[in-house]
């Protein structure tokens, strides 16, 4: 099978895990029989039904690691049997299996660029704005990649990706 599946990569405040959590406990709305493998390769099996997934919405649900990890998610057994025969790939629906890989960045300073400008509100492009390098320097990071059926504009990866950004923006500051 062909390598399938988009990445994208968000970069947020704090540990990832409990934000994940709510994302998760989000999109139950949309999954009701939601299933999550946590940390395994779904290929390989893991903790669960044979497959590696749990329902997120059972008792016994997995615990996400805090910093660290990597979750596989899919909406339902049917789309567990897709998964291995398409890979991330949009199933009849328009939705498909995703992965949420996160840790702490290897630096404690990255340079990005700012495609928007980060001092106003203002939509890309009418401003005059020209995009330049930001230094990007503090501890409490994580990186957030997904890996989701198609790119950034694809109404489902969208969907997910509204909804990752929601749960990141949550996150509240450790006491």
């Amino acid at each position: 099978m062909d390598v399938t599946g988009v990445d994208s990569v968000f970069l947020a405040r704090g540990p990832a895990g409990p934000a994940l959590e709510a994302f998760l406990d989000g999109w139950l709305a949309r999954w009701p029989a939601l299933r999550v493998a946590v940390d395994g390769n779904p290929e390989h099996g893991g903790p669960g039904d044979g497959s590696g997934f749990l329902r997120w919405d059972r008792p016994g649900r997995p615990a996400l690691p805090v910093a660290h990890g990597a979750v596989y998610v899919e909406r339902d057994a049917g789309m567990d049997r897709f998964w291995d025969e398409h890979g991330y790939a949009p199933d009849a629906a328009g939705e498909g299996p995703f992965a949420l890989l996160y840790q702490p960045p290897a630096r404690s300073a990255l340079t990005v660029r700012a495609l928007q400008d980060p001092y106003q509100d203002l939509p890309s492009g009418g401003s005059g704005y020209e995009p330049y390098g930001i230094e990007l320097v503090g501890a409490g990071l994580t990186l957030v990649t997904t890996v989701t059926p198609g790119p950034p504009g694809d109404p489902f990866t969208d969907a997910v990706h509204g909804e990752l950004r929601r749960a990141l923006a949550a996150q509240r500051d450790p006491v």
